[in-house]
């Protein structure tokens, strides 16, 4: 257990994000609604998300898009054990800098358009731990069959949450910190932990990081059926196999926010928007060609996704990253939560959502992954140093 201990030791010391001021009424302008085009080549841009200023012309905000395991002294902070009863614990930091020379290019161009690079002001963030699809030994999908109390049915599920409990830092991420996340497994999580950390691949999570960003001023009701929700999920993404991939995903919620191309009483998201002048758009009458009107819209729609998302959809590997110690992070689909609809398939709800200063909580989403590691059979952790993951620690 000296491991563990060392590993919350560690954890317990390292710094909470904070939150980076920035000047008065001066806010990121959503990269979705007004993309950053400064001249920069793709390799500038692939491990960043970019953002005007609302006030300060002369300012870009910059993210990463990814992060990697911390390190101490050249070792990777991960500790794992398995504990008697079968379950385990499993304690990682994350650094969530853009290293190398990737930051260096980054700057450099920002600087040369004329632009003072400043990192976003996140307040505030929240660690979703994405589900391996397939078991790295069996090859099969990882399913558990529970009963259902209500009808002592047997249900076999085939994307369980592989945790029992999960604990992270939460504040406000700044480039250059860590982000320490501690999990505690269940029986079969504890297992296909251990697998994935032998083959060097052993975590990957969704930091969610919310930011402040220049927006309009309303209020807004918004009610879901998620009986309809449901059944929209399946008639949108049947030809990818129930999958979705992110951007399909926000499409998704997208078209069932301005409830594109159905009758009223088809909806499985309604909304009743009022701006500060009082003028109210609803998303079942909307006009198709007012763009200005659905981007309104889609203020509260992107509320709605940040208040649901996590309880509707189940983040599932792809099964080629299984076990993979490759130095780039797995790619996830996203699946709906049909446990969850099992269980609300005839619930409405309902939600207010407010913005009386005119701004929008905005997210960035980015991945952490666990990469080009070495579990011993005496359970420490080291680097892999070969081939490709070389450069990966050194950050080329």
């Amino acid at each position: 257990m000296s491991l563990i201990k060392n590993s919350i030791k560690i954890m317990l010391l390292a710094p909470l994000f904070t939150l980076i001021q920035t000047q008065s009424h001066a806010y990121p302008v959503d990269p979705n609604k007004v993309p950053v085009s400064i001249g920069q080549d793709a390799k500038s841009l692939h491990d960043f998300q970019l953002a005007y200023d609302s006030s300060d012309k002369s300012i870009i905000y910059y993210a990463p898009k990814t992060g990697r395991v911390a390190t101490i002294n050249g070792m990777p902070t991960i500790g794992f054990q398995t504990l008697p009863d079968g379950t385990g614990v499993l304690n990682v930091q994350f650094e969530t800098g853009v290293f190398g020379s990737d930051r260096e290019l980054l700057i450099k161009n920002i600087e040369k358009a004329g632009f003072k690079a400043l990192p976003f002001p996140f307040f505030k963030t929240k660690v979703v731990p994405l589900t391996p699809g397939m078991d790295p030994v069996t090859k099969k999908p990882i399913c558990i069959t529970e009963e259902d109390p209500s009808t002592g049915e047997k249900v076999t599920t085939c994307d369980p949450t592989l945790y029992s409990s999960l604990a992270y830092s939460n504040s406000g991420p700044s480039l250059n910190q860590n982000i320490a996340v501690s999990g505690f497994l269940n029986k079969i999580g504890a297992s296909v932990y251990k697998q994935m950390l032998r083959g060097g691949n052993a975590l990957q999570i969704n930091l969610h990081a919310l930011y402040y960003s220049a927006g309009d001023a309303f209020t807004a009701t918004v009610e879901v059926n998620y009986s309809k929700l449901f059944q929209s999920y399946h008639v949108y993404s049947s030809n990818w196999n129930g999958f979705l991939d992110r951007n399909q995903l926000n499409q998704f919620w997208v078209q069932e926010g301005l409830c594109f191309n159905k009758p009223a009483d088809q909806c499985g998201v309604r909304i009743t928007y009022k701006d500060s002048r009082g003028n109210t758009i609803t998303n079942i009458t909307i006009d198709p060609n007012n763009k200005e009107a659905q981007e309104k819209l889609l203020q509260s729609v992107e509320r709605l996704r940040q208040k649901l998302e996590d309880q509707l959809f189940s983040a599932i590997a792809h099964n080629a990253n299984i076990g993979d110690s490759a130095t780039t992070a797995p790619q996830f689909n996203y699946k709906i939560n049909e446990t969850f609809f099992r269980k609300e398939t005839n619930v409405n709800a309902k939600f207010e959502f407010q913005s009386p200063r005119g701004l929008n909580v905005s997210e960035t989403v980015f991945p952490l992954a666990v990469g080009c590691i070495q579990l011993s059979d005496d359970g420490s952790v080291n680097r892999n140093l070969q081939g490709d993951c070389k450069k990966y620690w050194s950050g080329t």
